[in-house]
């Protein structure tokens, strides 16, 4: 069995998540998928150096991609891992994910959708962040204790509403006032392994119409690259079949999941973090600020629970 065919075979009966637990290693091999040890030697360290938990974090296909390109770039540089083996295994990820496309080769797709080239060497000017820095949320940094990141929220006017636990984290809601929107529901995560805030989502107030929606997409999309310092990844605006753009049922498409309007920015210098924005099927824009810092440190406090218990 090759590594594809068995890493599909895995997170068809275990889901995505799969992909981070640190058993993959011996499942895979299980399975015997490894052609060799180099092969599982570099898979070994993508898990225990969180390069799975990053690429899990990232919400859309495209920044999925750049994850692991510009992973695979690190475990090359700072380990001295065999480049064409990374290459060969993030590929095999990808296709078992179902992410085709990858890394630029020539899959065509039966809709081709339409695709912004990278776009890594043009840097938007503005708020430069230093590599000490945990990603900030309306000048509040994605960090520490949840009670303490909430208090600092309710200061800035919003009002707590609830709170949700499922898949080991929990979510607290909040709405309020954003970017002079009213309405807007905010999405607090934060890990009950180590209690610190990691994400945060916006969700701006639902449109009626598509062009109420569009209209939300494009003004935030041209002012996040504004307000600091971002490289761009790839970004992908399309829809799957039967709809099209100016079909008239573009906000039926959104409800089914087949509008896929998604760019993401990440920080420079790399690792602090990144904002996500895309088309949510809810009709809404959702606003995602991710700090890479608490992803790694829940990644590892998650991994110590594991290993103190078995």
């Amino acid at each position: 069995m090759h590594l594809y065919e068995a890493l599909k075979q895995l997170v068809d009966q275990k889901g995505l998540t799969v992909l981070d637990s640190p058993l993959l290693v011996d499942m895979v091999g299980e399975l015997q998928a490894f052609d060799d040890a180099g092969t599982k030697h570099v898979l070994k360290v993508m898990l225990e150096k969180g390069y799975m938990t990053r690429f899990l974090a990232c919400r859309t296909d495209a920044a999925r991609k750049l994850q692991l390109k510009s992973g695979g770039t690190d475990l090359n540089r700072l380990y001295g891992l065999d480049p064409d083996k990374i290459s060969n295994i993030n590929a095999d990820i990808l296709h078992a994910c179902g992410i085709g496309g990858c890394f630029g080769d020539t899959a065509v797709e039966v809709e081709p959708p339409t695709v912004s080239p990278p776009q890594s060497a043009a840097l938007r000017s503005g708020v430069r962040l230093s590599a000490d820095q945990h990603m900030p949320f309306m000048g509040i940094p994605i960090c520490g204790e949840a009670v303490d990141f909430m208090v600092e929220l309710v200061k800035k006017g919003f009002e707590y509403k609830e709170v949700k636990c499922y898949e080991g984290e929990h979510h607290v809601y909040l709405q309020g006032t954003f970017a002079g929107l009213a309405d807007c529901e905010i999405r607090v995560t934060y890990s009950t392994v180590i209690n610190q805030v990691w994400r945060v989502d916006v969700f701006l107030p639902k449109r009626c119409s598509w062009e109420g929606l569009m209209r939300d997409y494009s003004i935030f999309k041209n002012r996040l690259g504004r307000k600091y310092t971002f490289e761009e990844c790839l970004s992908k605006e399309y829809f799957d079949p039967p709809y099209l753009k100016g079909d008239g049922h573009e906000l039926q498409a959104v409800s089914e999941g087949k509008v896929h309007y998604e760019i993401e920015y990440s920080t420079i210098p790399r690792g602090i973090g990144a904002v996500d924005l895309t088309v949510h099927n809810s009709g809404r824009i959702d606003i995602a600020y991710l700090d890479y810092k608490n992803i790694d440190r829940r990644m590892y406090a998650r991994d110590a629970v594991i290993d103190n218990d078995i």
